[in-house]
């Protein structure tokens, strides 16, 4: 059963009503309430799992797939469910992602996943003290790594939405835990700003080369795509539509070969899936649906 939370010291995104569960090196910081297992490297440089008997007050070993299963069904039990998981949930619906795009599952599986590889590290590991000190220890910190797993997770998490190639993730400040600030780098701000430099980029295109307008419309081409590529993701694409109409009513040409290009590169997308095939087709719907508005 999962034990109700001491105060979570420094706790920002997280306020922890339930207690993690921990791993312990010794015997006298072993409690049965929230405490897994003792763990120690023996003589073959190996961790091993222990437990105290109740009865007797000696030390069991037990296997290490028990000792992670318990680990995960505390965790799940208690703070994730109750913590972490909500307010993951909260912090992503709040920055305009689709419900059903972070709902509860969609982390259930991320949890199960994490405590799968943190195992395999620590059965392979002949260093104890590192492994504990990248397990998560506090609410924050198992938010924080949720969020980062999400967003790996998603089609076109990758790109370069803000065109600087030292951004590349819409979370790019989860990894410092110095500051613990959130940098959400996608939302109306930026579609304003993007499609205005579109705007006044077209402007200045009858200004350059052969050769630089094709690379700037190649450019354009590659972020549009991206744009495009996250609006099944979100909970409105009204902004960007709008401003994707208006551009091509303002520049028919340049737009409607950049979209004719984005179209024929989602149709050709490899799709096995049904998943795959209704985001592709939610894709081409959405540039379906520019095309038709500009006309």
């Amino acid at each position: 059963m999962a034990a109700k939370n001491r105060k979570t010291p420094g706790s920002r995104f997280v306020k922890g009503s339930y207690a993690l569960p921990r791993f312990v090196t010794s015997k006298k910081d072993y409690d049965s309430i929230d405490a897994v297992a003792i763990l120690r490297m023996d003589e073959d440089d190996k961790i091993h799992y222990y437990r105290i008997d109740e009865e007797t007050g000696e030390e069991d070993e037990i296997l290490s797939d028990d000792a992670w299963a318990d680990f995960h069904d505390l965790l799940m039990q208690g703070a994730m469910s109750h913590d972490i998981i909500p307010a993951c949930t909260e912090q992503l619906e709040a920055d305009g992602w689709e419900e059903s795009e972070c709902d509860f599952e969609i982390f259930n599986g991320i949890v199960l996943d994490m405590c799968i590889e943190y195992e395999d590290d620590f059965q392979y590991s002949c260093d104890l003290a590192e492994e504990l000190e990248r397990l998560p220890k506090t609410h924050d910190d198992w938010f924080i790594e949720l969020l980062d797993l999400w967003q790996q997770s998603k089609t076109f998490m990758y790109v370069n939405l803000a065109q600087n190639e030292e951004n590349t993730e819409f979370y790019p400040n989860l990894r410092d835990l110095g500051d613990r600030e959130l940098c959400f780098s996608y939302n109306d701000e930026y579609i304003i700003n993007y499609l205005n430099d579109v705007k006044r980029g077209i402007e200045k295109l009858k200004n350059k080369s052969k050769k630089q307008q094709q690379q700037t419309q190649e450019g354009w081409q590659q972020s549009m795509s991206y744009l495009i590529g996250l609006t099944p993701y979100r909970q409105t694409n009204q902004l960007l539509m709008d401003g994707l109409v208006e551009l091509k009513i303002l520049y028919p040409e340049v737009i409607s070969k950049i979209l004719t290009e984005i179209a024929e590169y989602f149709k050709n997308m490899p799709c096995s899936y049904t998943s795959e095939i209704e985001y592709r087709d939610s894709v081409l719907k959405f540039i379906e649906q520019i095309n038709q508005s500009a006309d």
